[in-house]
C-alpha cells in the first residue's frame, strides 16, 4: 500500500508538472506569464474534478509578480492514519512547483479571511476524518526573491491547503499575490539657472528595480504618478519631460504658467485634468501634457533609470532649483472586474416581545461580470438572522468573486424598543419623624420591570405650571378707541389648565400705563354693556412702546383658566392710553376673528369707548399677545410629607425605560404621626446648661511640649451631660493629645492625634476650633479638612464624656495638651471651656382659690412648662 500510494501521488505531481511545462513554452516573455498562471488555475481545478485525488498543483516560484497558489496533499506510510508524510512542506512544494525545497519557507501568521494578507492556514485529510488542521510546518509559502512573509498586502505568496471536497467546495481557494508598489526618487537640489546660459537643464534619474513591465495584466505595473517640486521664476521658460530607461520621452509640461512661479508639489497622474488647465504654482494633480503614462510607456520595463528632464529655454534671465522628484509604480493585482454588491436600505424593526432586541433577516445582491449572480456567497457581519440589540448596528456585507476580487457595502439595522415597562404599585404607610417630616421614594410604593435594562421610577405630580408660551394676534392697527376704552374677546382653553402671567398690547401712547383684566365664564358677546357678570382678575402694569409695537404688561397675579372652558375677556385701558386695534365697519382686516394653537383659541372681538356701557363696535380685533403657562405633570424622584399631609394621599408612579417608553400606576400613601409629644410639666426638674471658659494663651513648643490649664467651678451640680470647647491654633494638629480631668480625678482623652494610625504622621492641617459632644455624629479622629481651621465644628470625642455623668461640677477642672512631636511644629492653647447640663427643680404652679366659692379653674395647658411636638396637639387631663 505504501509504494502504490507513493507512485499514485507522484503521478499526479508529474501530470501537473507537465501541464506547467507545456504552458511555459506556450509563449515567451514576462507578459505572457499571466496567461500561463490563469491557465494553470484552470488546469488545477479540472485536475481535481477529473481525478479523485488529494493533490493539486500551482505555479512556478519564478513568476514573482503574479503567482497563484493552489492546494496539495502528500500521503505516505502504511495507512492514511499512521506515520508522518514522507515529504516536508518544502519538499512537496518543490515537487509540485519546481525548484528546490530551499525556495520555499513557512508561514507564521495564518489568516483565512483576507487574501491580500497572503497567509492562510492548512488542512489535511486523515483517513479517520477529514478537515483536521495541520501542524505549522504544513503551511507553505512560495519563497521567491522579494517576498517576505508575513507582510503587508501584496508582499508575499502563500499556499492555502485545500485537499478534500467534503471540507471545502471543489472551487479551489486560489489567491493572487503580488509585489508592493515601487517608489524611486532622483537627486534633489539641482540648479536650473546659470547667468552664462551654460547650465540650462537639470537631469534627475530615479533608479527603479524589482519590477516587470508597464501594462494592464496581472503581474504587470502601471506608472502611478510622478511628483515634482520646483522653485523657479517665470514658469513659461520651463520644459519638463520624463524619459524611460528605454529612451521614450513624455512631455509633462512645456512653456506653461506665463510669468507665474514654481511647480509646488505637482503630481502627474493619468486621468487627472491636463496640466495646461492649471496655473502656478500648479499645486495639485494633473495629467501630462503629452499624453498618458499608460499609452506612452506600454510594454516597457520599469527597471532602470527614469530621468526627469527640466530645461529652462531662457535661463539667462530666470532660474530656479529642482527640489525633489519621485516616481511610483503600482503592481496590477486584480483579475477581471470586481463584483458589484448592493446592500438593502437601512432597516428599522421593533423589539421582540420581552427581549431587548430582535432577530432581523436581510439580503444583499451581488453580481460579477465573470461569475454572474454571486449573492449566495455574500458574508454578512453580523449575519442575517442574528439577534440585534436595541439601538443601531452597522452590518457589513462582503463578497469575493472567483478571481479574488472583493466588494463590500454597509447598512444599518436599528431595533427600536417599542415595549412599555411594567410597573406595579402597592399602598404604603409612612411614619413622620420627630421633626414632623418623612420622605417617600417611588421604590417604597412600586416596582418596575422592562425588556431592556435601565428602567427608572419617579412620582408624577400634576398641576404644575410648565414652560411659558405665547399666542399673538397681530400688531397692525387701522382703528382705535378712546382713552380708558375696552376691547372684548373670548378665550377657549384646550385640554390642559393654563395660567396667564403677562400680556402685550398695542397702544400709540408711551409712558407708564396700566390695564385691568376682567373675565367671565362664557362669552363676552352680549355682555359689553353689562358690568354684572364681569370680575376683575388682575391688573397689568408696564410702559407703552408706541404704535404697532408690543407694550409688555406684567400682571400683578396670574389668571388661572380651566381646561375645556370658554372665558370672556375685557381689557380696560387707563385714562391716559387707548387701544389701537384692527377692523373697520364689518371687516376685521387686517386681522382675523380667530387665532389658535394647541393650548387655546382666541375668538375676536369687539370694542367700546366706555367699558361695560357704550355701544360696541364689531368686529374689532385686539392687537396683542397672551403670555401663559400650560399646566403639566412633572416627574420628581421623591415626595416629602409633613404634618399637613397626615392621612391618605393619592400618588402616581411613572416608570420610564431607556427608550423613553412609560407606564404609570397609582397607590395610596398613608402618612401617620406616631411619635408622642415630649412634655415637661411645671414643678418637674428641668435640664439647664451652664458654661465656664478660660483663655490661657499658653505656647506649645519644643520648650513646653505639655501645657496645663485649669478652671475652678463654684457651682455644685450633678452633671447629666458635659461638652468641652477647645481653640488650639497649631501647625500640625495630628501631633496633639488633649485630656480633661474632673475635680473627682476622672481623666478622659478627648483628642488623640487625629489621623493616626491611618496616617503615620496624623493630620497635617492647621488649628482646632471644636466642640466635643457625645451627641455629635462625626468623630473628631476622622477630621482633617483642607481649610483653616482643619478641625472646625462639633464632633464626638475620642473617648466619651459621659464618664463625668453623675459627678459634681464643683472644684478644679484641668485641661492638658501634649505635643508628641514638639521639634516639628508649634501652637497655642488659646481658649477652652466646659458646658455642663444639670437638672433644676422648677417652682410649682400656684393656684389661688376664689375667696367666695372656694374654687379655682386651671387651664391644663398652663401646667405645661414645654412641649416638643412637630405636629399639632391638644392638652387634656386623665385619671
Amino acid at each position: 500500500m505504501k509504494k502504490i500510494t507513493f507512485l499514485w501521488q507522484l503521478a499526479i505531481l508529474v501530470f501537473f508538472s507537465s501541464q506547467l511545462t507545456a504552458q511555459r513554452f506556450y509563449s515567451s516573455g514576462e507578459r505572457e506569464d499571466v496567461q500561463v498562471t490563469a491557465q494553470t488555475k484552470l488546469e488545477i481545478e479540472n485536475a481535481k474534478r477529473n481525478f479523485s485525488s488529494r493533490s493539486s498543483a500551482n505555479t512556478s516560484p519564478q513568476m514573482m509578480a503574479s503567482t497563484y497558489v493552489g492546494s496539495f496533499l502528500v500521503g505516505d506510510g502504511p495507512s492514511w492514519t499512521t506515520n508522518p508524510p514522507s515529504y516536508t512542506a518544502q519538499e512537496a512544494a518543490a515537487l509540485i512547483f519546481g525548484g528546490s525545497p530551499s525556495d520555499y519557507f513557512i508561514s507564521t501568521n495564518p489568516n483565512t479571511v483576507d487574501p491580500m494578507t497572503i497567509t492562510h492556514t492548512a488542512w489535511t485529510d486523515s483517513w479517520g476524518g477529514p478537515c483536521q488542521e495541520l501542524a505549522e510546518d504544513f503551511k507553505i509559502d512560495v519563497g521567491a526573491v522579494g517576498y517576505n512573509d508575513p507582510g503587508g498586502a501584496g508582499t508575499a505568496t502563500s499556499a492555502y491547503i485545500n485537499d478534500h471536497p467534503s471540507c471545502w467546495p471543489l472551487e479551489n481557494f486560489v489567491w493572487l499575490a503580488g509585489s508592493a508598489p515601487i517608489t524611486a526618487c532622483g537627486p534633489s537640489g539641482l540648479p536650473i539657472d546659470n547667468p552664462l546660459g551654460s547650465n540650462c537643464t537639470a537631469l534627475s534619474p530615479a533608479t527603479v528595480a524589482g519590477g516587470t513591465v508597464i501594462g494592464s495584466n496581472i503581474g504587470e505595473y502601471r506608472l502611478s504618478n510622478v511628483t515634482i517640486d520646483i522653485v523657479h521664476t517665470w514658469d513659461s521658460d520651463l520644459d519638463i519631460s520624463l524619459q524611460s530607461p528605454s529612451g521614450t520621452i513624455l512631455d509633462l509640461s512645456s512653456d506653461n504658467g506665463g510669468s507665474g512661479d514654481n511647480y509646488q508639489i505637482t503630481v502627474f497622474e493619468d486621468g487627472a485634468p491636463v496640466i495646461t488647465t492649471g496655473s502656478p504654482p500648479f499645486n495639485g494633480t494633473f495629467e501630462a501634457e503629452g499624453g498618458t503614462f499608460a499609452s506612452t510607456f506600454a510594454g516597457e520595463s520599469i527597471n532602470g533609470d527614469w530621468t526627469l528632464i527640466v530645461s529652462d529655454d531662457v535661463c539667462s534671465f530666470d532660474g530656479g532649483t529642482l527640489n525633489s522628484y519621485c516616481i511610483t509604480f503600482e503592481p496590477i493585482l486584480v483579475i477581471g472586474d470586481p463584483p458589484v454588491i448592493s446592500c438593502p436600505a437601512n432597516i428599522t424593526a421593533d423589539n421582540a416581545a420581552g427581549q431587548c432586541g430582535a432577530v432581523v433577516n436581510f439580503a444583499a445582491v451581488a453580481v460579477d461580470t465573470e461569475d454572474g449572480n454571486i449573492s449566495g456567497s455574500i458574508v454578512y457581519t453580523p449575519d442575517t438572522g442574528s439577534f440585534f440589540p436595541v439601538g443601531t448596528t452597522t452590518v457589513t456585507a462582503s463578497v469575493t468573486d472567483s478571481d479574488g476580487n472583493t466588494a463590500t457595502c454597509t447598512f444599518d439595522v436599528t431595533v427600536v424598543d417599542a415595549e412599555d415597562p411594567a410597573v406595579t404599585c402597592a399602598d404604603f404607610t409612612a411614619q413622620l419623624d420627630a421633626s414632623g417630616m418623612v420622605t417617600v421614594l417611588p421604590s417604597d410604593v412600586a416596582s418596575a420591570t422592562d425588556n431592556c435594562p435601565g428602567v427608572t421610577m419617579d412620582f408624577l405630580i400634576s398641576g404644575v405650571p410648565g414652560p411659558s408660551d405665547i399666542i399673538t394676534t397681530l400688531f397692525n392697527r387701522n382703528n382705535g378707541g378712546n382713552f380708558g376704552g375696552a376691547v372684548y374677546f373670548d378665550v377657549t382653553v384646550g385640554p390642559a389648565d393654563i395660567q396667564i402671567t403677562d400680556l402685550e398690547t398695542n397702544t400709540a401712547e408711551t409712558g407708564a400705563m396700566t390695564m385691568d383684566v376682567y373675565t367671565l365664564i362664557g362669552t363676552s358677546v352680549g355682555n359689553q354693556q353689562n358690568p354684572a357678570p364681569w370680575t376683575l382678575m388682575a391688573t397689568g402694569s408696564g410702559t407703552g412702546a408706541g404704535l404697532n409695537n408690543p407694550s409688555m404688561l406684567a400682571l400683578d397675579n396670574p389668571i388661572i383658566l380651566s381646561a375645556n372652558t370658554t372665558y370672556g375677556f375685557a381689557l380696560v385701558m387707563d385714562a391716559s392710553h387707548g387701544h389701537d386695534y384692527s377692523g373697520t365697519g364689518t371687516n376685521p382686516a387686517p386681522g382675523s376673528t380667530s387665532y389658535s394653537n394647541a393650548d387655546l383659541t382666541l375668538s375676536l372681538g369687539s370694542a367700546n369707548n366706555t367699558p361695560f356701557s357704550s355701544a360696541a363696535f364689531t368686529p374689532r380685533i385686539w392687537n396683542g399677545s397672551l403670555i401663559y403657562q400650560p399646566y403639566t405633570s412633572v416627574a420628581v424622584p421623591s415626595l416629602d410629607y409633613t404634618c399637613m399631609e397626615v392621612g391618605p394621599n393619592d400618588v402616581t408612579v411613572i416608570a420610564t425605560d431607556a427608550a423613553g417608553n412609560t407606564s404609570t400606576c397609582t397607590a395610596v400613601v398613608t402618612v401617620e404621626d406616631n411619635i408622642a409629644p415630649v412634655i415637661a410639666c411645671i414643678g418637674e426638674p428641668t435640664p439647664v446648661t451652664d458654661s465656664v471658659s478660660a483663655s490661657p494663651g499658653l505656647p506649645i513648643n519644643n520648650g513646653t511640649p505639655t501645657v496645663v490649664s485649669t478652671i475652678d467651678v463654684t457651682d455644685d451640680f450633678v452633671i447629666t451631660d458635659l461638652d468641652v470647647m477647645v481653640d488650639i491654633p497649631h501647625a500640625w494638629v495630628g501631633d496633639l493629645i488633649v485630656e480633661i480631668q474632673s475635680p473627682a480625678g476622672t481623666v478622659v482623652t478627648i483628642i488623640d492625634q487625629p489621623g493616626v494610625p491611618a496616617s503615620t504622621f496624623g493630620c497635617a492641617g492647621d488649628d482646632i476650633l471644636a466642640t466635643l459632644d457625645d451627641e455629635a455624629t462625626a468623630p473628631v479622629e476622622d477630621e482633617c479638612d483642607a481649610g483653616v481651621p482643619t478641625i472646625n465644628g462639633t464632633f464626638t470625642p475620642n473617648n466619651p464624656l459621659s464618664a463625668f455623668d453623675g459627678e459634681s461640677t464643683l472644684g478644679t477642672w484641668t485641661l492638658t495638651v501634649i505635643d508628641t512631636f514638639p521639634a516639628g511644629d508649634d501652637g497655642i492653647l488659646s481658649e477652652w471651656g466646659i458646658a455642663y447640663t444639670h437638672d433644676v427643680t422648677a417652682a410649682p404652679y400656684d393656684a389661688i382659690l376664689d375667696g367666695t366659692t372656694g374654687t379655682v379653674t386651671v387651664n391644663v395647658a398652663d401646667l405645661l412648662l414645654s412641649v416638643d411636638e412637630a405636629c399639632s396637639y391638644t392638652v387634656t387631663t386623665g385619671g
